[in-house]
């Protein structure tokens, strides 16, 4: 069975057990999904380009700035992120070009794809509006400090984890796209709330391996909120797991309930968030002016 369509039957499954408006919901949007008539998001141009130019061999930091440069507030948030404790700043940078050369081109074009995806989170209905426009802040947040994680804790690339928090949501998108012409639906957030629980993880890793995304980045919305898988050695998932709970700070959510009662991310990163003499408790403010340069 391929792999995609045994999620889809996983989310099947969900969906029978809830009420019936949000049953209801969830297997239209499967036949939508199903028939190609559920409105999946395109990467923006600009992503497209950055990442075309960032793949050549020969790649330079002015031709990877003059492509940066053709959206300019995705140019100022780089410099934004570029002078924030991520890079350990000594000085500020107040230029594209010299934000691509302390990031490197690398690190630079990776968020850049992400940071050009906030375009697509806005609507015309304010009810929806709102929800994607706090859709994209958490991500953010889960993005910033997707970054101090994984370069304290873990081995893995720091570019790549940010991407990672960037579009571990991505799911919800078409989903509340789609919630934009069914108003009963938009009315009536707990059962809109439950819809994106269930739907939004196989939509999302759908999205991004349609854009040609690393399996190790698109398995990451599948896999975010499976508090009780345990991979070999830390992943993108965990980082993004973890950082997702500590973004929520709210112990009485129900992902932090569920985390709680397995074996966490935390443990395997080897640290302890709410330890307050623990190394994770030495890097609040690191995360705190992180996530203040994402915003």
């Amino acid at each position: 069975m391929h792999r995609g369509s045994s999620r889809l039957k996983v989310s099947h499954r969900r969906c029978e057990s809830m009420s019936n408006p949000a049953s209801s919901a969830c297997e239209q949007i499967t036949e939508a999904l199903q028939n190609d008539r559920l409105e999946l998001p395109t990467l923006p141009e600009v992503a497209f380009k950055v990442r075309d130019v960032a793949e050549q061999d020969d790649v330079t930091i002015p031709t990877l700035c003059r492509v940066i440069e053709q959206d300019p507030a995705l140019a100022a948030h780089l410099i934004k992120v570029a002078n924030s404790p991520l890079f350990r700043v000594t000085r500020t940078m107040q230029d594209l070009n010299s934000a691509i050369s302390r990031m490197g081109t690398q690190y630079s074009a990776t968020l850049s794809v992400g940071l050009a995806m906030r375009q697509m989170y806005q609507a015309t209905s304010e009810i929806i509006d709102r929800r994607l426009r706090d859709t994209w802040a958490h991500a953010c947040d889960v993005a910033a400090v997707s970054g101090v994680i994984t370069q304290h804790f873990t081995t893995l690339r720091k570019d790549q984890a940010v991407l990672a928090g960037l579009t571990h949501a991505i799911g919800s998108l078409p989903i509340l796209t789609w919630a934009e012409h069914n108003p009963r639906l938009v009315g009536d957030s707990l059962t809109l709330q439950a819809v994106i629980d269930v739907m939004q993880g196989h939509i999302g890793g759908q999205i991004l391996r349609r854009w040609n995304f690393p399996e190790e980045i698109a398995a990451v919305p599948e896999q975010f909120t499976d508090f009780d898988r345990k991979p070999g050695a830390p992943d993108l998932v965990d980082v993004v797991m973890a950082s997702h709970l500590i973004t929520l700070d709210n112990p009485e959510h129900p992902h932090c309930k569920i985390a709680s009662l397995s074996e966490s991310a935390f443990d395997r990163m080897g640290f302890d968030p709410n330890d307050e003499q623990g190394a994770f408790a030495e890097l609040a403010g690191e995360i705190a002016e992180a996530r203040a340069s994402f915003a």
